[in-house]
């Protein structure tokens, strides 16, 4: 088969991958954050002397390390070949996007540790990383879901192997007919 005849997404994506999708999102957000939503519950549960907000769970880049984990989870599924034959639909650009999230997202997790050993501890501007981490993790939601939404949809449409060897065999068969046309040997 040639590369062009191999379409990964050659037909609309069906309510079972949009359900798969959902439901894979649902058990990531909530097992994934987990830490974070029953850290807020104890926080209402228990007195402490200042009242617990979002931003304590986000000032030393945790939704950093959220967003890159959950997009390099979801490289695996970019990068693995599966059974129908499908390539995942446009494998470098999603592999380039994913790296577009991981490496900044890990780099600022990275300086905003680092600088928390100095001596005195220097920070960051604390808006810097609410809506650096915001965005980045919203990103990698997204990102996560569309690709594993895609990923489901390659693996359960197998490719109609007798459609396509036709197909090929009539574009063949078109290429033959017009076996040296446009050559300017005149014959």
């Amino acid at each position: 088969m040639t590369a062009k005849s191999r379409k990964p997404l050659d037909e609309p994506i069906g309510s079972e991958s949009w359900a798969s999708a959902r439901l894979w999102l649902a058990y990531t957000l909530f097992f994934g954050f987990m830490p974070v939503w029953l850290g807020m519950l104890a926080g209402f549960g228990f007195s402490f002397q200042r009242p617990i907000n979002w931003g304590d769970f986000l000032i030393h880049g945790e939704f950093l390390i959220y967003s890159a984990s959950l997009v390099a989870a979801s490289t695996r599924l970019i990068s693995k070949d599966v059974a129908t034959g499908r390539p995942f639909l446009h494998r470098a650009w999603f592999s380039l996007i994913s790296s577009a999230i991981i490496i900044p997202s890990a780099a600022i997790y990275a300086i905003i540790k680092a600088l928390s050993f100095l001596q005195p501890p220097t920070g960051v501007k604390h808006s810097f990383i609410v809506w650096f981490s915001i965005g980045m993790l919203l990103s990698g939601i997204v990102f996560s879901f569309v690709v594993f939404l895609l990923d489901h949809h390659r693996s359960i449409t197998p490719i109609n192997v007798e459609a396509e060897a036709k197909r090929e065999q009539q574009e063949l068969e078109h290429e033959f007919d017009n076996l040296g046309e446009g050559t300017g040997d005149g014959g």
